[in-house]
């Protein structure tokens, strides 16, 4: 069986820390462009009234 060189271990460590290095900086990499937004909203947000409770509680569950 051929063992490895203590130079060659430290060779291929290397050269793999470099290469994930090299990947979690490509990863975090700011992008060139902004965000894209949908199209512009026309009408104001509203209260839907027909989901909406009447006495303005929300998810509201009673203990016994």
């Amino acid at each position: 069986m051929r063992s490895i060189s203590y130079t060659n271990k430290i060779l291929a460590a290397s050269i793999a820390l470099l290469i994930i290095v090299m990947w979690l900086a490509s990863c975090a990499q700011q992008s060139t462009r902004g965000p894209r937004g949908g199209p512009r909203d026309e009408t104001p947000p509203s209260i839907d009234t027909v989901k909406s409770t009447p006495n303005l509680q929300t998810n509201f569950s009673e203990r016994k």
